[in-house]
């Protein structure tokens, strides 16, 4: 195969379908090779990414450009520098989840709707999709890897 495509393949299982603030996510890593494979190590990752978007005025013209900006990563090593072995290996996994609290509502009435209006905007938190990240790295060619959405709520 050309530069590891097609070379195997990872699937990540987790035991829920949602997580919530705190709570331990626990899955596994499926590897499954269709030859031996030196690589640099097996790993995932549990992230969050947020789109930031700016816009700049120049000479009367308005630019616009975005960038991602990854939050809160935990990373986990399942294994390291070896020969892996054709055929499939699991890998068991937890992370625990942080507790990202949710801005105040400052209170109730008219004052406390505005609150939570400003606050929604002001969350670092807004926005944020949530990731799981496991590649196996393979030394001078594409990485075998497979990248999962999470339901986190808070």
């Amino acid at each position: 195969m050309v530069l590891g495509i097609g070379e195997g393949k990872i699937d990540i299982i987790t035991e829920k379908q949602s997580y919530a603030n705190g709570e331990l996510l626990k899955g596994k890593v499926m590897l499954n090779l269709n030859s031996a494979k030196k690589a640099k190590g097996l790993r995932i990752q549990f992230y969050g990414e947020r789109t930031e978007r700016k816009t700049h005025f120049s000479g009367g013209r308005s630019h616009s450009s975005s960038s991602t900006v990854r939050i809160m990563a935990q990373e986990i090593k399942l294994d390291s520098e070896k020969e892996y072995p054709a055929g499939s290996k699991d890998y068991d996994f937890s992370f625990q989840l942080p507790i990202v609290q949710k801005p105040g509502s400052g209170g109730d009435g008219i004052f406390g709707a505005i609150a939570g209006i400003f606050s929604s905007m002001t969350d670092p938190y807004a926005n944020v999709q949530w990731f799981l990240d496991s590649s196996l790295d393979l030394p001078l060619s594409f990485d075998i890897s497979k990248k999962q959405r999470v339901n986190f709520t808070r």
